[in-house]
């Protein structure tokens, strides 16, 4: 049997090579390190089951027999890819990588849209990336339901697309959403449609407060103070001291310090 430390190692590489997002392979890591330290502290260094159900219920307060295994970065679903990634992956419905291919049509298309993105509306490159990945989403819909040429859109299909995905969360909704409204717009500037369905694209409500409380001076400092005596903890924790101050200091969002270039900085 593998050693904690060990599978770690090994559930990285998999969930990398099976195109699971960074994002979530970080997350992923942060919990089994977690359950690693906890049951380093009980003399234990292989998975052991009885102390997974003590790490669920001390770290998170976890009643297991309530979780109807549904979402994709609950604790327990971590854990059962550390114990076992192949049954996870085999039944794992919220997988990033495309499980069926688009037709030669299509994927003709969807370089051309990539084109347009980068060349005509100057996007970054992550943002292209997020609006070629949901088009990819509104192509495999539109084969399933037997329709292969963009010129058979019609709003009917697009409504139907639309409700397929209402039971998800408000943030899925909006990127879906987004994109097919781009890639409509798009699809009729290059008058491949007569009509210009993105209108029909509706808006979604977020549940979010309209005017959200700044943090206070002393919130900032205990921030900064933070990751300042974590820096050395990690690879990464010098970057997220840069970032953490840069945002105090200078106001920015986060997604402008993500795009800050050397040639954004004035050294002098």
């Amino acid at each position: 049997m593998h050693k904690i430390k060990e599978l770690i190692l090994i559930r990285e590489e998999e969930l990398m090579n099976n195109d699971f997002s960074l994002d979530f392979t970080i997350y992923c890591k942060r919990i089994w390190k977690e359950y690693l330290k906890f049951s380093l502290e009980q003399g234990i260094d292989e998975i052991n089951y009885s102390i997974e159900n003590q790490f669920l219920n001390e770290k998170y307060n976890l009643k297991l027999e309530e979780y109807n295994g549904r979402l994709q970065r609950h604790p327990l679903n971590v854990l059962n890819i550390l114990n076992d990634f192949e049954k996870f992956n085999s039944n794992n419905k919220l997988k990033t990588k495309s499980k069926q291919e688009i037709n030669d049509v299509f994927k003709n298309e969807l370089i051309k849209y990539y084109e347009y993105c980068k060349n005509i509306l100057n996007n970054c490159d992550t943002t292209i990336k997020d609006k070629v990945a949901g088009t990819n989403y509104f192509m495999q819909f539109l084969m399933n339901n037997n329709i292969f040429s963009l010129f058979d859109i019609s709003r009917d299909i697009i409504l139907k697309y639309i409700d397929s995905y209402k039971d998800c969360i408000i943030s899925r909704k909006i990127y879906l959403n987004w994109s097919l409204r781009s890639f409509l717009e798009y699809l009729f500037l290059e008058n491949i449609l007569e009509i210009d369905y993105s209108f029909f694209i509706p808006a979604v409500k977020r549940n979010c407060q309209k005017n959200p409380r700044p943090f206070e001076k002393d919130d900032v400092i205990k921030l900064i103070n933070y990751f300042k005596e974590h820096r050395f903890e990690s690879s990464v924790g010098y970057r997220n001291y840069a970032m953490i101050l840069i945002a105090a200091k200078t106001g920015l969002r986060k997604i402008d310090i993500l795009n800050l270039k050397y040639s954004n900085i004035n050294w002098e």
